[in-house]
């Protein structure tokens, strides 16, 4: 309850504010409530950075199992259509008010409620973002991302992984030797990135 009442005051804070710097030191704090995003949150600027050197700036993007990652777009230069899809009813609703204040900031953007391993039918965009997801499938998650890859209207699929355990330790495992098999067999171009918390796979699809 005292994380929901922290979120909903800096919702506030956020509608607000006029001013570009406010609202992404606000979007930062928010980000600071939920673990994936706090430690990534020093990150971000050189993740959009590597990302999008190999991308380049995408004019839009689909982030699916969002969570709150959406809040950390606005410390890039990206302008454009940011389309999220997350389960919690709840994150969505905080999600579309926030996408709401980005509206002045030239960021259209709205959030879907879905399970994304029950509907594979996402927005076209130039850039999908898969982040710390296909850790928490254990289930099928070969025949999901084959499935996945084949349906998305997208040129590149970002994924990432933890190199921690849910208790902040690292990993003994972080090589995920499954998920680049399966790229080599879907005969997949892709570049790593490694940063301290997490390992990026920007696929070229």
């Amino acid at each position: 309850i005292k994380k929901q009442n922290k979120k909903e005051t800096l919702m506030q804070e956020l509608i607000k504010s006029e001013n570009l710097n406010e609202i992404r030191k606000i979007s930062g704090e928010i980000l600071k409530l939920h673990t994936s995003t706090r430690e990534r949150l020093s990150e971000y600027a050189e993740i959009y950075k590597e990302i999008f050197k190999l991308t380049k700036l995408p004019n839009s993007i689909i982030d699916l199992a969002s969570g709150l990652n959406p809040f950390s777009i606005i410390l890039t230069k990206f302008k454009g259509k940011y389309y999220s899809y997350e389960i919690s009813k709840d994150d969505v609703t905080f999600l579309n008010k926030y996408f709401n204040i980005l509206k002045k900031f030239n960021i259209e953007g709205k959030t879907y409620c879905e399970d994304i391993t029950k509907n594979i039918n996402f927005k076209k965009a130039d850039v999908c973002f898969l982040f710390k997801f296909l850790d928490l499938i254990k289930e099928n998650r070969k025949y999901f991302l084959t499935e996945l890859i084949k349906n998305l209207k997208c040129k590149y699929l970002i994924v990432s992984f933890s190199k921690k355990t849910i208790s902040l330790k690292s990993m003994k495992e972080t090589e995920r030797k499954w998920f680049i098999a399966l790229l080599d067999k879907l005969k997949l171009n892709y570049k790593k990135l490694e940063f301290e918390n997490e390992t990026f796979f920007i696929i070229k699809l």
